[in-house]
């Protein structure tokens, strides 16, 4: 009696996709896999909150902050270290006409310095009749109305 050995091989599922009855289909944007031959859904990971990447997204370094927030790195500048994403100065978090969460101005009469970090919200200006641009990012640009100063108000 003769044996033919025969070696089967199996394609191998790529990163950024899971493989499952022979079909192989992309995570959707927002997500990323950095594994090979992961054979179902759940086995991506999500972008942090207000996030999102292109399709089929492979590592961590491919998620970046959407709708205006930008990126606060848990370590330095190193993206694929973690992040988190925050609004920066002179905006904060707010719904858009569409139901969205975007990064929007400081309305006047507020305003919001550098978040180092965290997220904050805007805060009011100092002065009770206080306006300023929108999106000021310091007590600074609050101001007295109609271009009166300061002194004049008192």
């Amino acid at each position: 009696v003769t044996a033919k050995i025969v070696q089967v091989t199996s394609a191998q599922c790529p990163r950024g996709y899971w493989c499952s009855a022979g079909y192989t289909t992309a995570y959707l944007a927002g997500y990323y896999n950095p594994r090979v031959n992961v054979d179902s859904a759940g086995g991506c990971l999500s972008c942090p909150l207000y996030a999102t990447s292109p399709i089929a997204a492979v590592n961590l370094s491919q998620c970046a902050c959407a709708n205006g927030f930008v990126p606060s790195f848990t370590n330095g500048m190193d993206k694929s270290a973690g992040f988190t994403c925050i609004c920066p100065a002179g905006t904060e978090k707010r719904g858009d006409a569409s139901g969205n969460v975007v990064c929007g101005l400081c309305q006047r009469g507020s305003y919001k310095p550098d978040p180092a970090g965290k997220e904050t919200v805007c805060e009011a200006c100092p002065q009770d009749d206080a306006v300023g641009p929108l999106g000021a990012t310091s007590a600074d640009q609050c101001g007295c109305p109609d271009g009166a100063s300061a002194q004049q108000k008192k």
